[in-house]
């Protein structure tokens, strides 16, 4: 028994801590013990069950369901014990009872949660064979997601993320991606990676979500700013297809630049918070007369018995390098060229997580582009739509194919969430939707920085 420290990033790791249980080497292993291995027989069969079951690779690519909670390995589930002699939580659902006279016994327990329907397992005892069993199905199975899923609590995830997603513009993918592994726990069939599984069924939602609140927000109510979210959606389009999938699989540590990606966020974090405050809104003359105007526009809607009418945007000036358009009474200036090469950089870091950008699309736009978030949400929907195309194409064309189960139910909550997303966002103010982005961008630090065990 050995201690096992694990969590945070590379400049703190170690945040937690827990006990961690390790096979013998080979060599301590008596020689009339190993005859009792069963199957394993030789040195190299040995190390490559230790491998399997205390590795965190080799216990997620062979295994496919950890022997632990939270994120660090710490035992092996070969060897179990009767759970009331032994409480831990490995040897829950194992008994065994020895009669010492006799010598006679009786011994039950779980296999994983997530084996595989018509899977068959031999019992070996003393390494003599003592029977076998086949699982049976318990549900409806993911056959390249690896796992067991409740279609309605998929649909109701993919729902919740959509209509999170449409109202403010950022973390969808990054959204489904934490429901994904938190609830369901897509994870590739035996052999495949399972990231390469659960990032291109996460993008769908990126394409649907915003495809049904663009209706709204483009169609009905003219917010979208099309000149700006072209160019935007082009750059993504380039970095998260051409740039984006063969970089981060030849030369980008996913390991070394996620803690370097959350205090980016953790900065687009702070300065998002600081743009709540009466101060930050203050000093954005044109956000501020937009948010005193829907305030008011709210105010007569209810006077008035109505609903709520959204400003329209309409385009002034338009050049290869800028932009000139009108909201609500005020003008914007966009440097499009500019948003060009940043939606390449923003493309590049979407097709490596699988995840659509929007989580820096939008900080980027209010930062940068001095945007509210009625004009930031429609055009970060609009581009990620062309992250979320390449991002597929580009997993696709390296041999990474997604589940269509699990597809066909995140379009489904995908198109709902879409929906809802963007009829609800009209009932919010500016700053009511900052904080929303604000708690979803401290969320992703949590991630990136590898402060949590719950994802």
């Amino acid at each position: 028994m050995t201690e096992k420290r694990y969590g945070g990033a590379f400049f703190f790791s170690g945040l937690y801590r827990t006990e961690m249980f390790k096979l013998k080497d080979w060599k301590s292993i008596p020689a009339g013990l190993r005859a009792q291995l069963a199957p394993v027989k030789t040195r190299q069969q040995w190390n490559l069950l230790r491998y399997a079951h205390e590795v965190e690779f080799g216990i997620n690519t062979i295994g496919k369901e950890k022997t632990c909670r939270g994120k660090a390995v710490i035992f092996s589930r070969c060897v179990l014990g009767d759970y009331r002699e032994n409480p831990q939580y490995w040897n829950e659902g194992v008994t065994v009872a020895v009669d010492r006279n006799t010598g006679k016994y009786k011994a039950s327990f779980k296999t994983f949660a997530h084996v595989p329907p018509g899977s068959k397992f031999n019992v070996l005892v003393n390494g003599q064979r003592a029977g076998s069993f086949t699982v049976k199905s318990r549900g409806l199975w993911l056959q390249r997601g690896w796992r067991y899923v409740n279609p309605l609590l998929a649909t109701v995830g993919a729902v919740i993320a959509g209509t999170i997603y449409t109202m403010v513009g950022a973390s969808g993918g990054m959204l489904m991606a934490a429901f994904q592994i938190i609830l369901i726990g897509t994870a590739g069939p035996l052999g495949i990676n399972g990231p390469n599984v659960l990032k291109p069924s996460n993008l769908p939602l990126v394409f649907f979500a915003p495809l049904a609140g663009l209706y709204r927000y483009w169609f009905k109510e003219k917010r979208l700013a099309l000149p700006v979210a072209l160019f935007f959606g082009a750059g993504l389009f380039v970095g998260a297809f051409w740039i984006g999938p063969p970089l981060s699989a030849k030369y980008l540590n996913l390991t070394a630049y996620k803690p370097w990606l959350g205090l980016l966020v953790l900065v687009m974090a702070a300065r998002t918070i600081y743009e709540i405050t009466p101060r930050g809104m203050n000093r954005r003359k044109a956000v501020k007369e937009i948010a005193d105007r829907f305030d008011e526009e709210v105010r007569n809607a209810k006077a008035e018995g109505r609903q709520v009418q959204m400003g329209k945007t309409k385009t002034k000036k338009l050049s290869f390098c800028n932009c000139c358009f009108e909201f609500w009474g005020q003008e914007f200036k966009i440097n499009v060229a500019l948003f060009f090469f940043i939606g390449i950089l923003i493309g590049i870091v979407g097709a490596a997580f699988g995840i659509g950008g929007g989580f820096i699309l939008v900080p980027v736009m209010t930062m940068l582009g001095g945007l509210p978030m009625y004009i930031a949400v429609p055009i970060s929907l609009f581009a990620s739509m062309f992250a979320s195309v390449a991002g597929i194409a580009g997993y696709m064309a390296q041999g990474y194919f997604p589940d269509m189960l699990i597809v066909g139910i995140i379009i489904a909550g995908a198109l709902i969430g879409g929906l809802l997303g963007s009829r609800f966002q009209r009932r919010f103010t500016e700053r009511q939707l900052k904080v929303a982005l604000a708690a979803i961008l401290i969320f992703l630090i949590f991630r990136f920085l590898g402060l949590e065990v719950w994802i």
